[in-house]
């Protein structure tokens, strides 16, 4: 080995993409001990661990299958995670990281605009579920519409409890 002249560039820490990694990590409270496990699948398999909104791990099973589902495009497979990880970007999620001044819903409601109040609180959504209920009330009876059907497709009966 020869010696490292003023001309060789060195680097002291990690690379800039590492550092972000890092950031990821410790960010989500993953457990990574070699920079070797920083593979998207390790990574993905342990975000997948975590319950979603503290539902029962069978039940959270259930949502993240219907996440992947090869039904969906990428596209809805990529809302479909920002919904559940509360990553859609909503006026409060925008709001949080300076990127908008303010946190309501803009449908006229005084709550702030969150990806739950979007999908179900919201008297929008509500107006929409109730046209849709009468469109698909013969398939799925408005009892079954809660917010966690609608937010994790959780209908009664169709997840393990």
């Amino acid at each position: 080995m020869g010696r490292v002249g003023e001309h060789c560039p060195l680097q002291l820490g990690n690379p800039m993409a590492y550092k972000e990694v890092e950031k990821f990590i410790k960010e989500f409270g993953l457990v990574v001990s070699t920079q070797t496990q920083w593979t998207p699948k390790i990574i993905q398999s342990q975000i997948r661990e975590r319950d979603v909104s503290a539902l029962p791990s069978a039940t959270a099973d259930h949502v993240w299958e219907n996440v992947t589902s090869k039904c969906l495009t990428n596209h809805h497979k990529d809302i479909a995670w920002m919904a559940i990880q509360g990553g859609l970007p909503v006026r409060a999620f925008m709001h949080a990281r300076g990127l908008n001044r303010y946190k309501p819903c803009l449908r006229g409601c005084t709550a702030d605009e969150t990806s739950y109040h979007l999908l179900w609180e919201c008297a929008y959504a509500q107006d929409l579920l109730k046209a849709l209920s009468t469109e698909l009330g013969a398939w799925i009876p408005t009892s079954c519409i809660t917010a966690d059907s609608v937010m994790y497709d959780l209908f009664p009966g169709s997840h393990p409890l």
